[in-house]
């Protein structure tokens, strides 16, 4: 009886065996495809500071600017930045506090903002 058994036991081993003999070694896969959505800027990427400036006369709507306010003659935009004010701003522009306060129909030269428009006379000059 015992022998039986064991006949057994080493045929169901065998046939085991056998089975896993055949079966090839999993092969890796990639993983599924996922189609990554394209994002287009609504906004123009500006890559050169000197594209903020408007050029005198330029018909281009530029966001931030007070339309009851016109251009001054012969003055270009400018976009505020971290750290200016108006002191900083009139004297890089060869101008004053108060001809840059008029120039862009503000009542408080205090009251300026990152990202907002303004007329200047002239580029900003940074002295290093």
């Amino acid at each position: 009886m015992f022998g039986k058994r064991f006949c057994c036991f080493i045929l169901f081993a065998l046939v085991l065996a056998a089975c896993n003999l055949s079966a090839s070694p999993p092969t890796p896969t990639a993983a599924p495809f996922t189609q990554i959505p394209l994002i287009i800027p609504t906004q123009p990427v500006i890559s050169d500071p000197n594209q903020l400036l408007t050029p005198v006369g330029s018909t281009l709507p530029v966001e931030g600017l007070n339309p009851n306010c016109p251009l001054p003659a012969g003055w270009v935009t400018y976009v505020v930045e971290g750290g200016d004010s108006m002191g900083l701003l009139a004297g890089q522009t060869d101008s004053t506090i108060n001809e840059l306060t008029q120039a862009n129909c503000m009542d408080n030269p205090d009251s300026i903002y990152v990202g907002q428009v303004l007329y200047v006379p002239r580029p900003p000059v940074v002295s290093q």
